[in-house]
């Protein structure tokens, strides 16, 4: 979750709402921003429901469904007008985003241990063979 706030960049304002309103699931079929709205049609409230956090896949949808409920947090107390294509244009976007920066990080972290595997493995090597 630590990557996904640095790379969201969000106020720690949303972060400390949304917080008391993840919902962890292990349900596959049911992801998703549940919005409470009031008789005029304005957001009161919202619960994300996410994945837990195991791999590449759940992390996108945790940034898919906290990008929806940012931009749902930014319209409480309004009534909702946007289209859900423009949501999921903006979405999908963000997402492929993420997945780009965090596959480099993973990419340089795992080269950098495999390039002091091979150092440490040399040194001892021609240590032992000299």
């Amino acid at each position: 979750m630590d990557d996904i706030k640095r790379f969201l960049n969000y106020s720690s304002t949303f972060w400390q709402y949304i917080e008391k309103r993840i919902v962890p699931t292990d349900d596959c079929f049911f992801y998703g921003v549940n919005m409470k709205m009031d008789t005029n049609n304005c957001l009161v409230d919202m619960k994300v429901f996410v994945p837990v956090i195991t791999d590449l896949q759940t992390t996108l949808v945790n940034v898919h469904e906290l990008k929806h409920a940012y931009d749902l947090y930014q319209l409480l107390g309004n009534p909702l007008d946007k289209g859900e294509y423009e949501y999921e244009r903006r979405v999908k976007e963000l997402e492929e985003s993420f997945k780009e920066k965090y596959m480099v990080k993973n990419i340089n972290r795992y080269l950098k241990n495999r390039i002091s595997i091979h150092i440490l493995f040399s040194f001892c090597y021609f240590s032992t063979h000299a």
